[in-house]
């Protein structure tokens, strides 16, 4: 706003100048050109050039309105008589004044009876307002406030009034002295001397609002975060708190930018007589972007234990994985490999059983073949897990390559079907340690061919436009019989996308084998009047039985469940989607329903989950939950958000959120109240009340955008 403010005051005097002639041309220093207009332009006898009656100035896409402007060739000076009124192209007002009296290079003069409105967010009024140094404006007897304050209304919510206000352009901070904060009009508590950064400042060392926050367990607690500003490219934030339960933590937050990436480290230290021990959490989070386009990217993380996410108001992860990531994608080819290690806090967990370090790498390249046409693709995987246990068996160490090549070909005859060729060679190599079981080195070899035939069938009726889409593929495989452990392919995924695909396995260990028929049959319909449905049905057939791909809880079955989803799209903001699987005497095995509901300024979302109790999937008991959740936005300045989760099953809630939001263009509170019921013996349930407040105009905030002025002056 400094070089605004000047330039459009050197525009009033480059104005009259030019319309005077009264200096040289060499002499008016380059700006961009204004536009004055005004009743009278005179110049007297004394040196004097006046303009008068109803002045305005164009300059830049703004304008000054003044009652006259008056340039004294023989004090140097420029006096402007008010009221003076400075807005922007869209209208909003910058400044206001009743009179100003500037020298001839604008860094010094004197404002009367003044109203500065900084980057459209913090209005200081003053009975005068200074100018020096072309860099400090000193403003009197002044009252500064990010509340709107118009002429005609009452007092703001709150204000800070000050003996004096100094506003530093170059540092960008506002200095106050011997100043009354109010709420309300009420003196609430007064400070001799403190600082504040200005609306167009991002960073600066000070103190942030502070954040207040009250559980059943640690009791009321006040965080104080310390921001400090090492330079350009890093900072750091120290975040002491303590609680009436004699709680203690220290909080860290070092961010550092590099020409080529970032990284950021969270740290917490605490100390409590909630666990025996020191406790804490430390998290590091880095991406950089290296040469020939690779990205090598960090999240690690560690805890002390799980209480302490749920304690102090993290998320409560039940697994950590700290991983580190070597990456590159391109038009025809990705490039990925993670080194992971892995902490678990399940209770049917053993973190010397589980493997603690994954090495998990990928390639893919695609082409187009010239003889034969369609699109190959070949894909090389590795997989290497460890385990910390020397035990046979429990304590297995494995390494898989594989390489796949695959290859598909679509054609479209004269009646609209569309038939596609696959075929795929897949092989796998295994180096297998600590399990008697398996042979230590296994090669696996795996071939498969495929077709499909689409037959996508439309019609329009007076009202709606329907597609029916009738889908067969028949898939042959082979797999080897050469038994391999299954670290991979512990689920399985069955929806309308992987109803068509080959392997609907999450991995390599488990593939499925023989003759299969994928049928479906896909219904679309689109509306005019918005109403947009999408309906389909499927299921798989296969040879033989086994322990293949079973996609529900009969084995013994060489059909699948019957797969249906419905999809649904309503002009008024509301979307279903239910996914299910049904057995062969039509029982629910599945069932996923989730109801969206959005006006933009209301919503609900209802999700339903109920998945029957499957050891091949690792379900021990049946899953029966739902979860509602939800928003309303009141009014412009307030807003509600809610969540709620209820384990039908076990018939017991597991989790409860409610927020309040208060915003406005001065302040911003954000109320927060959660209840999490613990799933086991080992865990301690959590009530936790939160509220953090912020004074709107002190530092840029982009979560509080500028508005257009209100007043009417």
């Amino acid at each position: 706003m400094r070089s605004r403010h000047s330039s459009l005051l050197a525009a009033l005097w480059l104005s009259a100048l030019h319309a005077g002639s009264a200096i040289a041309q060499d002499e008016v220093p380059a700006q961009p050109p204004a536009t004055l207009i005004a009743d009278r332009v005179l110049t007297d006898q004394e040196g004097q050039l006046r303009a008068e009656g109803a002045v305005e100035v164009y300059y830049d896409g703004n304008r000054i309105q003044a009652n006259a402007v008056v340039y004294d060739q023989t004090e140097d000076r420029l006096t402007i008589e008010g009221p003076i009124r400075l807005t922007d192209a869209s209208g909003r007002v910058l400044l206001l004044a009743d009179q100003a009296e500037l020298d001839r290079s604008l860094s010094d003069g004197i404002l009367g009876s003044a109203r500065l409105v900084l980057d459209q967010q913090m209005q200081i009024a003053a009975t005068e307002i200074r100018r020096t140094q072309g860099r400090f404006t000193q403003m009197y007897q002044s009252v500064a406030s990010s509340c709107e304050i118009c002429a005609d209304e009452s007092v703001p919510l709150w204000q800070i009034r000050a003996e004096r206000i100094i506003h530093d352009q170059l540092e960008q901070q506002i200095y106050f002295e011997n100043a009354t904060f109010e709420v309300a009009g009420t003196p609430v508590f007064y400070l001799p001397r403190f600082r504040a950064p200005d609306p167009t400042l991002e960073r600066a060392t000070g103190f942030l609002y502070p954040r207040f926050r009250s559980t059943n367990k640690l009791g009321f607690g006040i965080e104080t975060p310390y921001f400090i500003v090492l330079d350009d490219q890093r900072d750091l934030t120290v975040s002491p708190a303590v609680t009436s339960e004699n709680s203690k933590t220290l909080g860290l937050r070092y961010r550092q930018a590099f020409k080529n990436g970032e990284l950021v480290f969270d740290g917490y230290y605490t100390r409590d007589e909630l666990e025996d021990g020191d406790r804490g959490l430390a998290t590091f989070d880095a991406n950089f972007r290296l040469p020939m386009g690779f990205v090598l990217s960090f999240d690690l993380e560690t805890v002390s234990d799980r209480n302490y996410f749920r304690d102090y108001g993290f998320d409560d992860k039940d697994r950590l994985e700290s991983a580190v990531e070597l990456s590159r994608t391109r038009k025809n080819d990705l490039f990925r490999v993670t080194g992971s290690y892995l902490t678990s806090f399940r209770e049917d967990e053993d973190n010397d059983l589980i493997p603690r370090y994954v090495l998990d790498g990928q390639y893919n390249y695609r082409m187009t073949p010239a003889l034969i046409g369609g699109q190959a693709e070949f894909q090389l995987s590795l997989l290497g897990l460890t385990r910390t246990s020397d035990a046979d068996v429990l304590g297995r160490d494995s390494v898989r390559l594989s390489g796949i090549a695959d290859w598909r070909r679509s054609w479209t005859n004269s009646l609209g079907m569309v038939g596609t060729a696959v075929g795929e060679l897949a092989i796998d190599a295994y180096d297998i340690e600590q399990d008697s079981r398996f042979n230590s080195s296994i090669i696996r070899t795996t071939p498969s061919v495929g077709a499909e035939l689409r037959w996508p069938l439309q019609k329009r009726t007076a009202t709606a436009q329907h597609i029916l889409e009738p889908v067969g593929q028949l898939i042959w495989s082979r797999v080897t019989d050469k038994p391999v452990p299954n670290e991979d392919s512990q689920t399985v995924e069955f929806d309308e996308v992987s109803l068509f695909q080959s392997n609907r396995f999450s991995g390599r260990d488990r593939l499925e084998s023989g003759w299969r028929a994928n049928l479906g049959l896909v219904w679309t319909r689109y509306a005019d009047n918005g109403w947009d449905s999408t309906v389909t049905v499927g299921r798989v057939f296969r040879e033989g039985r086994g322990d293949g791909f079973i996609p529900g809880v009969d084995p013994s079955d060489s059909a699948s469940d019957w797969l249906t989803t419905i999809k649904l799209e309503t002009p008024f903001g509301l979307d279903l989607i239910n996914r299910a699987q049904y057995g062969t005497d039509f029982t629910v095995d599945k069932n996923a329903l989730r109801l969206d509901w959005n006006t933009g300024t209301s919503g609900v979302d209802l999700t339903y989950t109920w998945l029957r109790e499957s050891l091949l999937e690792n379900r021990n008991e049946n899953t029966n939950e739902l979860r509602l959740g939800g928003y309303r936005q009141f009014n412009t300045n307030w807003r509600g958000d809610f969540e709620y989760t209820y384990d039908a099953e076990n018939s017991r809630p597991r989790e409860a959120e409610l927020g309040l939001t208060y915003r406005s263009d001065c302040i911003t509170v954000d109320f927060s109240l959660s209840r999490d019921w613990a799933s086991s013996a080992n865990l301690r349930d959590t009530t936790d009340f939160g509220i953090t407040f912020s004074l709107n105009g002190f530092g840029s905030d982009p979560n509080n955008p500028r508005r257009a002025s209100r007043c009417t002056l």
